[in-house]
């Protein structure tokens, strides 16, 4: 039998650079009122019922988890949250 040792995306492998597909998501004004509700942050500028809503730059984080695999897939790597041989929780909570 041979042993086949998955290349798992550990803190270690991570490089500046690495990316994943291209990822489209459609922010509403009520996905950035919602999310600012939750941050417990009521600035006006996030309320909904203004056209010139902008998003928290924080925002862009609650995505980035979700991309974890895709981006390790694309370099070579497994992520170890997927991993059939040594699966684990994500290093990088």
């Amino acid at each position: 039998m041979v042993d086949q040792r998955e290349r798992l995306w550990h803190f270690d492998a991570v490089e500046p650079g690495q990316v994943g597909n291209e990822t489209v998501v459609e922010i509403t004004a009520g996905n950035i009122a919602e999310y600012a509700r939750l941050a417990l942050n009521y600035s006006p500028e996030y309320q909904a019922g203004d056209d010139s809503l902008v998003a928290m730059p924080t925002m862009v984080l609650s995505y980035a988890p979700l991309l974890r695999e895709e981006i390790a897939d694309a370099n070579g790597f497994v992520a170890v949250e997927v991993s059939k041989t040594a699966r684990s929780q994500t290093p990088f909570a």
